[in-house]
């Protein structure tokens, strides 16, 4: 039983490795293009652009790797592919507002 039980473990946690290398990998893009669109002074509306261009391809690994791993749990693909590009579009679009709203509040710190 406790073997069971350990080589059930064993497995899970291959899987979950499988989403958190493109998931860290994922997040540090956007923390770094954050970090360097602030150094160029990109413009919060041109900012959500900068994004994808910077990180669209940490976001398709990891859209992939969630795919793969909802499959290989039973979830159709279809699903998988939506549930996957949902959790994509909201790193990128939770990033672009941290971005706006540090943008609006260095431009009022600037203006006092």
């Amino acid at each position: 039983m406790i073997i069971l039980t350990m080589a059930s473990a064993m497995y899970l946690a291959g899987l979950q490795a499988a989403i958190t290398g493109p998931r860290i990998a994922f997040t540090n893009c956007l923390k770094k293009a954050e970090a360097s669109a602030k150094t160029e002074k990109i413009a919060p509306d041109a900012y959500a652009d900068y994004l994808r261009a910077a990180c669209g391809t940490q976001g398709d690994r990891l859209k992939a790797a969630l795919v793969a791993f909802d499959v290989k749990n039973g979830v159709s693909r279809t699903r998988a592919s939506n549930d996957a590009s949902t959790d994509v579009t909201d790193g990128f679009t939770s990033s672009a507002q941290t971005y706006k709203y540090s943008a609006s509040a260095a431009s009022k710190a600037e203006a006092n």
